[in-house]
């Protein structure tokens, strides 16, 4: 029998060790397709149902993780309600849709705008929530494409290794199975 142990290290936000079968977690590409789009009314209106769906799975997130977990856990799903109903982003994208852009790049564009603002804060605690804007921005970009995003489910105690996990990802998680986080990205919050 051949061992493949390897051990990593890197800065802990908590304290403790963890031993145990390692599970790499890889977020699912979604090609965003770029296109003229010659509707710009239903190109909108795929925008505003595509948000809606997405507010009621973070409603549902949110209750879920609330139940769960502690009620400080659940309050990031309330941030990604605001970054939903953030009038100013949603402007963004429809005036690109005004422009004949589809609304799918519209909509990443202007989550990529607001995340890259927001990774310019010097503060690193604001600075960090890109991740959320990003994280709302994949849920709507999955509906708009008609692709399921889902979260992540173990079957047995794990060690949950990636280059980053949204508030999404880790939500999803049986908290009971989880040994230990290790990112390449992202911070001890």
């Amino acid at each position: 029998m051949i061992q493949n142990d390897q051990v990593l290290t890197g800065i802990p936000a908590a304290p403790g060790l963890a031993h145990g079968k390692t599970i790499l977690v890889k977020q699912k590409e979604l090609e965003v397709p770029n296109f003229k789009s010659e509707n710009v009314d239903a190109e909108i209106k795929r925008i505003h149902a595509a948000r809606n769906k997405a507010k009621i799975e973070i409603i549902d997130l949110m209750e879920s993780v609330g139940e769960r977990a502690k009620q400080n856990e659940a309050d990031i799903f309330g941030a990604h309600n605001m970054i939903l109903d953030d009038v100013t982003l949603l402007e963004k994208a429809e005036v690109d849709i005004k422009r004949g852009i589809n609304a799918e790049k519209a909509w990443m564009d202007a989550i990529e705008y607001f995340a890259q603002m927001m990774e310019q804060i010097p503060d690193e605690t604001l600075s960090s929530r890109a991740v959320d804007i990003r994280d709302v921005g994949r849920r709507v970009l999955g509906h708009l494409l008609g692709v399921e995003i889902g979260g992540l489910q173990l079957k047995e105690p794990s060690v949950i290794i990636g280059e980053d996990l949204t508030p999404s990802d880790t939500a999803s998680l049986d908290k009971d199975l989880v040994l230990a986080f290790c990112t390449a990205e992202g911070g001890p919050t």
